[in-house]
């Protein structure tokens, strides 16, 4: 790297139950992974609604001027407000749903997406609940839940298979 110091964070979990980013001080870069999202509907199915938001306030705190999402355009920390968005969007909307006693599935197909309809991956939504509601419900961050269950719900809410956009 010519001398260029890369520091590498565990800020996990997040996207998943154990996340590293690499920061760039001299450059003042980040590369988020899957923890940032941009124009694409955030993940956290393998790892944690709230972990996620701890994770973006550690990120915040670096003053990174580039991030560099999972998915989707290059940007600043724009990007951190975007992912955090809809993350306590999805937190109330799972908040909901619990409270009235609905499933995930359910819950996903009464919610209006507003701001959240136009992006990538938008069935994401019935697997993410199934994360939001486990730790509604007092699950650890990053603890297991039935993955299998959650896939096939998104492949329900989608109306089928979705479309691949790695």
């Amino acid at each position: 790297l010519g001398g260029l110091r890369v520091e590498l964070l565990h800020v996990g979990p997040a996207h998943t139950a154990h996340v590293v980013v690499a920061w760039i001080p001299e450059r003042s870069v980040l590369f988020t992974g899957d923890v940032v999202w941009s124009r694409v509907t955030p993940f956290v199915l393998f790892g944690s609604v709230s972990g996620s938001l701890r994770a973006l306030d550690r990120m915040r705190a670096l003053g990174a001027r580039t991030v560099v999402p999972g998915h989707g355009p290059v940007g600043g920390p724009e990007l951190f407000d975007f992912t955090e968005e809809y993350l306590r969007f999805l937190r109330g909307v799972a908040e909901d749903g619990v409270r009235d006693g609905l499933p995930p599935l359910e819950t996903a197909r009464r919610t209006d997406l507003g701001a959240f309809a136009g992006l990538v991956d938008a069935e994401r939504l019935a697997g993410n609940l199934h994360r939001a509601y486990a730790e509604a419900e007092g699950l650890p961050p990053g603890a297991r839940i039935d993955v299998a269950r959650s896939f096939q719900e998104m492949v329900a809410f989608n109306g089928g298979l979705p479309a691949c956009h790695a």
